[in-house]
């Protein structure tokens, strides 16, 4: 893995002494470096792309995801919230701008940006995660379960999409579909035996972490 992030600074290297203001570059080079948990040539890669292109929202997201990776949350919400403002409908700023206020205890505004994520992506998994978590955070039990369930939900539809399991799954995914946008309302999902089925060890090791882990 060493060697392919090597190669892979030095042929961005290369681009950048051809074209010393290439902006992707540096946020490629940034993003490889983050990779490497070399924070300070990741930030100082994301600084030279904002310089050199200050209109894409996606340069802004990832400065700002290295700035809460260090735990510089004030930095990451201003940084987080430029790339919204550049591009409303940009789904991963959305849900990180949702995550950076509640780790910010700002619960109401968490929602706010975590239900817009889920609006413009029902499929958006880590949206419903993080909106259980925030409920319950602030006292809301129903909405915490709700939630929950929607992430559990939202995760075997994706799962289940990705490994396409046939024909005779589709009218389960439509009703998945519905459900995760508020127009259809199951009785009990788990009595689905395409639902039952997907529980593996790794989804498993995800609901313990997602019960038992403190987020916020």
């Amino acid at each position: 893995v060493a060697l392919t992030y090597d190669t892979a600074i030095a042929e961005l290297k290369k681009a950048i002494e051809i074209f010393p203001e290439y902006a992707d570059c540096y946020n490629q080079l940034g993003l490889v470096f983050y990779k490497q948990k070399k924070y300070k040539e990741s930030y100082e890669n994301y600084t030279l792309a904002i310089k050199y292109n200050n209109t894409n929202a996606v340069f802004h997201n990832n400065i700002g995801t290295l700035f809460f990776e260090t735990q510089d949350y004030n930095s990451a919400l201003k940084a987080i919230t430029k790339a919204v403002e550049l591009d409303p409908h940009y789904t991963d700023a959305l849900a990180n701008l949702g995550s950076t206020y509640g780790t910010l205890k700002d619960y109401d505004n968490a929602i706010v940006y975590l239900q817009r994520c889920i609006k413009e992506d029902p499929n958006y998994t880590n949206a419903y995660f993080f909106l259980s978590i925030t409920y319950g955070f602030k006292g809301d039990k129903q909405n915490e379960a709700l939630y929950k369930q929607k992430f559990e939900f939202a995760y075997i539809f994706c799962r289940h999409r990705q490994d396409g399991l046939g024909r005779a799954a589709e009218s389960l995914y439509k009703k998945m579909a519905q459900w995760l946008e508020n127009t259809f309302e199951p009785d009990d999902y788990y009595t689905e035996g395409y639902v039952v089925h997907t529980l593996d060890s790794n989804f498993r090791e995800y609901l313990i972490d997602f019960r038992e882990e403190k987020y916020y």
